[in-house]
């Protein structure tokens, strides 16, 4: 099996909503996202890369970006990550802040899910997620994946 990997980038703030602790406090991470894809297409012009496009990819890693870094850009990126029954932070008034609520915590892991279970076009049918993680710090990341 051939994967490629995709990391990409983005800043936010957050907070956890019932938490105790420090992160009940809005605070922000510097976050990145990781994304594994494979292929099963048969290119019968080139058998030894059953695996991979008449190109010799997976995936053009510029899709990838395309497609998953620019959701990233619209919804997360310096966005306010909040628990939708957070009532203290929906009720805030910030005139144009960007704002994304879950259902649930705003968690490594819940991004995670969520980005793995979106159903993601990548313009070619066969290519499949096999895993994400999201990166909160350097340090500590949550994935998710089919298994």
């Amino acid at each position: 099996m051939i994967k490629v990997v995709k990391k990409l980038k983005f800043e936010a703030s957050h907070r956890l909503y019932e938490y105790e602790g420090a992160c009940s406090n809005i605070h922000g991470h510097s976050y990145i996202v990781e994304v594994c894809l494979t292929s099963h297409e048969k290119n019968v012009d080139c058998e030894s890369n059953s695996e991979l496009d008449k190109l010799g990819m997976v995936v053009d890693f510029g899709v990838i970006k395309k497609t998953i870094g620019s959701w990233l850009d619209i919804n997360w990126d310096h966005a306010l990550l909040y628990n939708e029954n957070d009532h203290a932070l929906s009720s805030l008034s910030f005139p144009g802040t960007k704002r994304y609520s879950f259902i649930g915590n705003p968690t490594a892991e819940n991004m995670a899910r969520l980005l793995f279970e979106n159903d993601w076009d990548f313009g070619n049918k066969n290519v499949r997620l096999l895993w994400v993680r999201v990166w909160e710090t350097a340090d500590s990341y949550a994935e998710a994946n089919g298994s």
